[in-house]
C-alpha cells in the first residue's frame, strides 16, 4: 500500500513538475537535477553503508518506496524550490529553504514511521538533516556554475531560435 502512495505521488509530482511554468532554463535544471541526484546518492550511500547512521530494512517494496522518494520526489522537490528562489527575494527564499528542507525531511520522518527507514539514534536524524540541508546548496551552486558557463560561451537565457 505505501508503495502505491509514493509511486502515484512519484508520477503526479513528476507531472506537475514538467507541465508547470519555469524561470530556469533547461540546462540550469539538468544541471541543478543531475547535481542534488549525484550528492544524494552519495551522502546517503555514505550514511547507510559505511557509517550505519540510516539502516534500511530488508524487503523490495521498502528499497522501492525509499528509492523513489529518494531518486524523484527529493530532487524535484530541490529544483522547483532552486528554480523559485530565483524570482523572489531574499527573505522570501530563506523561508523557501526552511520549507523544501523540512518538507524533504518531513517526508524522511514519514518513512520513519512506516519502518521503510531507521536511525540509529540521534546522530542518524542529524546526519539526515545536514543532508537534506546541503542538496538547495548544492543546487544553487550548479545552477550558477551552470549560468556562468552558458554567459561565457556567450549564450543567454532566452529561447534558441534557428534561422532560416
Amino acid at each position: 500500500m505505501l508503495f502505491i502512495v509514493y509511486f502515484t505521488v512519484g508520477i503526479l509530482y513528476s507531472t506537475a513538475f514538467f507541465v508547470t511554468e519555469k524561470k530556469l532554463c533547461f540546462f540550469e535544471r539538468i544541471a541543478a537535477l543531475m547535481a542534488v541526484l549525484s550528492v544524494n546518492s552519495f551522502v546517503s550511500t555514505l550514511l547507510m553503508t559505511n557509517w550505519h547512521l540510516v539502516i534500511v530494512p530488508d524487503g523490495t517494496i521498502n528499497g522501492l518506496v525509499r528509492i523513489v522518494n529518494m531518486q524523484v520526489i527529493e530532487p524535484i522537490t530541490i529544483v522547483w524550490f532552486v528554480d523559485g528562489f530565483h524570482v523572489t527575494r531574499k527573505s522570501v527564499g530563506l523561508l523557501g529553504y526552511f520549507l523544501a528542507v523540512g518538507t524533504i525531511t518531513l517526508t524522511a520522518w514519514i518513512l520513519g514511521l512506516e519502518n521503510v527507514i531507521r536511525m540509529s539514534g540521534a546522530l542518524g536524524w542529524v546526519g539526515l538533516v545536514a543532508k537534506e540541508a546541503l542538496l538547495p546548496i548544492v543546487a544553487f551552486a550548479a545552477v550558477r556554475t551552470m549560468r556562468f558557463l552558458m554567459r561565457k560561451d556567450g549564450l543567454t537565457r532566452g529561447p534558441v531560435t534557428s534561422r532560416s
